[in-house]
């Protein structure tokens, strides 16, 4: 991810932060139905 960021927009290396949050499925959705109610 870091190096996609730098190619992208050309942030040096040493400012780039990267930060994955886990969202449980019931709580994210496509058009108004839960994921989890989805099956994704």
């Amino acid at each position: 991810m870091t190096n996609a960021i730098v190619e992208a927009v050309g942030a040096p290396k040493e400012n780039v932060r990267v930060w994955l949050h886990d969202v449980p499925k019931e709580n994210w959705g496509i058009a108004g139905v839960s994921a989890k109610d989805l099956g994704r």
